[in-house]
């Protein structure tokens, strides 16, 4: 303040206009430090974002990495185990050489009844993980695909099991449809990918990193089970299809997810020939109701 009177008396000024000049300048000086106080606050509220930033950068990195290692781990022991029944192996056959072949084929199964994969845990394990792991686990065994079904079936439990039994004997033997059946009782399917996606909620403890990459994930999933081309067209499609069989009266949508039509033209053509053939329009039929969201949360059985 001595300053500004000191350079108001230089200037001329007197009295009431000397108090005013010094009032002002103060107003002046304090507004410009407030004014830089606030631009420092924002430059470290910015630098405490970037640094919240990397820090869940390298989060994300270190469980990437610690992903990859498990699974090193994991293959390196599958590898070590089956060079060492491959060993194995070649000293049964070199034993029972002059045995018969039925001989040799029973104890082949029995070293390979040696390799330990836990059993599917219902309510605990994801049905989609746990067969990723199962066909990764078979064919570092070298089992038979056709054998698949079958060893499979020996690791289920629950409500898995009870998709196995209700199977005919040849679907059973089958593993592609025996795979199906439980990607589909537990909702893993392309409309049980969607509805995770659209109805998720962070879980406790959940980063908001891993939610976005749970998102991620179901998403994905849903694209590629819908089969459409991962493209900004096809996305759009998808999402418009999905946002039309939600709008459109009940029956009409069930009727076109039965057909299992991919592409938006072929949607809107059916659903034209629906109308047509039952006299009706799309948005003044008495006898639609509005579209109901099902309750299945995926996690269970449907």
């Amino acid at each position: 303040m001595a300053e500004f009177w000191a350079k108001g008396v230089e200037l001329g000024l007197k009295g009431k206009q000397l108090t005013e000049f010094v009032e002002s300048q103060t107003r002046l000086l304090a507004q410009r430090e407030e004014r830089q106080a606030q631009r420092e606050e924002r430059q470290a509220q910015r630098e405490r974002e970037e640094r919240q930033a990397q820090r869940e950068r390298e989060e994300r990195e270190a469980q990437r990495e610690e992903r990859q290692m498990d699974l090193k781990r994991l293959e390196l022991q599958i590898e070590m185990e089956m060079k060492r029944l491959e060993l194995q192996t070649e000293m049964v056959r070199v034993q029972n050489e002059h045995e018969a072949p039925r001989q040799r084929d029973n104890q082949q199964q029995m070293l390979h009844r040696a390799l330990k994969l836990p059993a599917f845990a219902d309510g605990k394990d994801q049905i989609d993980c746990y067969l990723a792991r199962f066909e990764r686990f078979a064919e570092s065994a070298r089992w038979q695909r056709d054998d698949w079904a079958i060893q499979l079936r020996a690791h289920l439990t629950g409500a898995a099991l009870e998709v196995y039994t209700r199977l005919s004997n040849d679907d059973a033997r089958d593993y592609d449809v025996l795979k199906e059946a439980l990607l589909r009782c537990y909702n893993f399917t392309e409309r049980g990918y969607r509805q995770r996606f659209r109805e998720c909620q962070p879980l406790s403890g959940e980063t908001p990193s891993q939610f976005v990459e749970r998102l991620s994930s179901y998403l994905q999933k849903w694209v590629e089970l819908s089969g459409e081309e991962q493209s900004y067209e096809s996305l759009r499609d998808l999402i418009v299809k999905e946002q039309f069989l939600n709008a459109c009266p009940k029956d009409l949508a069930t009727r076109l997810e039965e057909q299992k039509l991919r592409g938006l033209k072929d949607i809107t053509d059916a659903a034209e020939r629906y109308l047509i053939a039952h006299g009706r329009t799309l948005g003044t039929s008495k006898s639609s109701k509005p579209f109901q969201k099902s309750g299945n949360q995926g996690n269970q059985p449907a």
